[in-house]
């Protein structure tokens, strides 16, 4: 989904604020994680969102292999 740590940053911080701001849309018995991705999914661009891979939500924790240690 996002090709740099920069750009899976901006994501998760993106998709963490809306979440927050429409937190009183969220259905106490609904995935939570279901409920972010969904929200994440929506604020990718529409180039990305066709060739995002839904069924690829990864892990809870980051993997941290996959992030240049460098930058």
């Amino acid at each position: 989904m996002a090709e740099t740590a920069d750009q899976a940053e901006d994501l998760v911080q993106e998709t963490l604020l809306r979440a927050w701001l429409c937190q009183d849309r969220f259905r106490p018995r609904g995935h939570l994680r279901a409920w972010t991705f969904t929200i994440m999914r929506s604020s990718l661009s529409p180039s990305k969102r066709e060739t995002a891979d839904p069924t690829d939500v990864g892990n809870a924790a980051p993997d941290r292999r996959r992030i240049d240690p460098g930058r």
